[in-house]
């Protein structure tokens, strides 16, 4: 299995969003330092999804969607993402996972089929925790949310768990 990772600046958007919505009580509640994630350091995918996992228990309400909401708030919020897919395809931008590489490695991301209005995506986790593994498959969801919503087109975003992932149809 190969090394899992996300980069720093995941973890500095995700605890931004508790500090918007929450202050800094937020940040003292559940006891992490933005400061200590460095942007372009790597960090631990099971750090990660435990980071996640405290903040969705503070601010959530307690189901896996909580994930998701927290995904598109963070790529809705980044004004780098917001320039990249301000009225652009949405075929083009989901049929590549490129852009994904230099963020985080997690898994395995193929399209299984590109067409106007219409992708799917497939992903499989390296991930062995379970509860990982859903973790991240919402919060995926949420990040392609964000991302279609930026292009400017309204549609929906369904996963659905299979024998060895996970997979994603993009409608618009």
């Amino acid at each position: 299995m190969a090394e899992m990772w996300i980069r720093g600046n995941f973890f500095q958007q995700a605890l931004d969003y508790v500090k918007r919505k929450r202050g800094q009580q937020g940040l003292d509640i559940i006891r992490v330092i933005p400061e200590k994630y460095l942007p372009e350091q790597t960090y631990s995918f099971e750090e990660f999804c435990e980071l996640l996992t405290k903040i969705t228990k503070l601010m959530g309400h307690g189901d896996l969607s909580d994930f998701s909401k927290l995904a598109a708030d963070m790529v809705r919020t980044d004004e780098r993402w917001r320039l990249m897919f301000k009225g652009g395809d949405p075929k083009e931008i989901f049929s590549s996972t490129k852009r994904q590489s230099d963020r985080y490695q997690v898994g395995d991301f193929k399209t299984k089929k590109a067409e106007n209005g219409k992708v799917v995506l497939f992903m499989e986790l390296w991930a062995g925790k379970k509860e990982h593994q859903d973790i991240w498959a919402e919060f995926y969801k949420g990040r392609l949310e964000g991302v279609l919503e930026l292009t400017g087109r309204t549609g929906t975003v369904e996963v659905k768990k299979k024998k060895k992932g996970y997979e994603y149809t993009i409608l618009w």
